[in-house]
């Protein structure tokens, strides 16, 4: 699956690297930089779908189709990436007419364009509802999907200089250098979605600021965001955002 990541990601023309109309709102993490724990022996342990010979159906092969077609066009004016974000309604709304409780494919090639088209136009827009969509991906009945490592990499967390976005909750770390120098390391615990529960622990090498931005997701009833006593407005459907200076052991507390 690991080649066809590569493939897709080529085809579809976008990386934090170029900058014609469209700025990127952050940029996948490299993968060195983030560490994740094999959840294994949990109810989100996921197993790849099966491949697609037999199981895929006329509507998937369509939707696959389309798929393929949106992530071929390049997407660096405005216009594109109107016209991508439309073809992506026009997929969401097709498959939550087949299948209210979301989009559930059978097919591992087809769950993986939608989990990388998600992926990028998340980085493009900043828009949570991409990331809530990963999010049904891989928490999704039996038998599930699970992207390759480098892709679960990519998604868990994004940035933009100081700027730092917690996108999906996994048992996981990343560290990067800070714009001002010093290392900086944040570190996630989550017992999410059996439980409620996300923690984030920094490690600097002194005092640094940084912009954290984290999920809310946007069908959870309510939520709280908590660091050091202070409560910072949780809003699901959004980012909550906790601007500050941060040392080692700061924690943020979030409970969905």
């Amino acid at each position: 699956m690991r080649f066809a990541f590569y493939i897709a990601a080529f085809l579809f023309l976008v990386s934090c690297s170029f900058s014609d109309n469209i700025r990127m709102v952050s940029c996948s993490f490299p993968e060195n930089d983030v560490l994740i724990e094999n959840r294994v022996g949990t109810a989100t342990s996921k197993r790849y779908i099966s491949d697609s010979l037999s199981t895929i159906n006329e509507h998937e092969n369509n939707l696959l189709l389309r798929l393929d077609q949106l992530m071929a066009d390049s997407v660096k004016t405005q216009a594109d990436l109107n016209r991508t974000i439309s073809g992506w309604g026009e997929i969401k709304n097709y498959v939550e007419k087949l299948r209210p409780s979301g989009f559930l494919p059978s097919d591992k090639k087809l769950a993986g364009k939608w989990f990388l088209m998600n992926l990028e136009l998340l980085k493009m827009t900043g828009a949570t509802k991409y990331a809530d969509e990963m999010e049904k991906l891989l928490y999704m009945p039996d038998p599930g999907f699970f992207p390759d490592e480098e892709g679960l990499k990519r998604a868990i967390y994004t940035k933009m200089n100081d700027q730092v976005y917690v996108n999906l909750f996994w048992n996981s770390s990343a560290h990067y250098g800070h714009t001002t120098g010093g290392a900086v390391r944040i570190m996630q615990e989550t017992n999410y979605p059996e439980g409620n529960r996300v923690s984030i622990r920094f490690e600097t090498t002194d005092k640094r600021f940084v912009e954290l931005y984290v999920r809310i997701p946007s069908e959870v009833p309510q939520a709280s965001v908590e660091v050091g006593g202070v409560k910072y407005k949780a809003v699901p459907g959004e980012y909550c955002r906790v601007a500050k200076k941060w040392k080692t052991g700061d924690v943020v507390e979030i409970s969905l």
